[in-house]
């Protein structure tokens, strides 16, 4: 996929990327860097043209 998916999420996540999610019915959900990358590479897919994504650079933690 090209475009502004690969130039300011792809290019911007460490292959070393680990995460934790909590749904709303509280099941905790740990992911890395392809399952980050996947989801979001659907998420921009699933909302092409139908959404206006407004990216911003917050803090970056080390």
């Amino acid at each position: 996929m090209e475009g502004l998916f690969d130039r300011r999420i792809n290019g911007n996540l460490s292959v070393e990327y680990q995460a934790r999610e909590v749904t709303s019915e509280s099941e905790i959900m740990d992911f890395g860097y392809q399952e980050s990358i996947e989801g979001w590479e659907q998420a921009f897919n699933q909302l092409s043209g139908n959404a206006e994504w407004v990216l911003t650079y917050m803090k970056l933690f080390l």
